[in-house]
């Protein structure tokens, strides 16, 4: 059974400041890096990053690691569109796809296989999605193959959210303990964990 991470990069970071907050150092590696190489370390067969044209130097934080790019176009529509693209990008044995944003820089490998594992046991039938001790959803998502075409059709600024079933025989929630890799960066101020 064949997951694929994909990786969300080309957000607009509008709450960071004039610079780029997948390019801010985290201990001595571009915030990007962490999560791709977190990704790239977990049982992820593939792993595509989403990002905007002309993105040079997110390209060179991403210099020489075996990921697929994936060039969002409608990017300033929203993370919709980075989705889709991401969703469109995987190949046809692929029977799940893993979304994790990519300010995500304390995820661990540990906890994305966690999630691969969960799916795999259950055949890869079901939205298999973190929650932490008091119950809360948190990313990342993996979806079955099942919501592909669904994915593929999301396009304004609001992701996969509304898709998740409520149905509890269509939805696996995995608790994870440690929450500190369910931060994310929005601001400079989020740059320590």
């Amino acid at each position: 059974m064949a997951v694929a991470c994909l990786i969300l990069a080309a957000g607009q970071s509008a709450r960071f400041g004039n610079t780029d907050k997948l390019l801010a150092e985290i201990d001595g590696r571009p915030l990007i890096r962490h999560a791709v190489d977190e990704a790239l370390a977990s049982r992820s067969r593939d792993v595509h990053v989403i990002v905007q044209p002309d993105s040079v130097l997110l390209d060179k934080a991403l210099a020489g690691l075996p990921v697929t790019r994936c060039i969002n176009r409608d990017f300033a529509s929203g993370i919709g569109s980075s989705i889709a693209v991401g969703v469109r990008s995987l190949a046809q044995d692929v029977s799940g796809a893993l979304i994790l944003p990519a300010d995500m820089p304390w995820m661990t490998a540990e906890v994305l296989d966690a999630l691969i594992t969960a799916f795999e046991f259950t055949g890869g039938s079901l939205v298999t999605l973190p929650i932490t001790a008091e119950g809360e959803q948190r990313n990342p998502v993996l979806w079955p193959k099942s919501y592909f075409k669904e994915l593929c059709g999301l396009h304004a600024d609001h992701g996969a959210k509304h898709l998740i079933p409520t149905d509890p025989e269509k939805l696996q929630k995995i608790q994870i303990l440690d929450e500190a890799g369910f931060q994310d960066v929005d601001t400079p101020d989020d740059l320590a964990p």
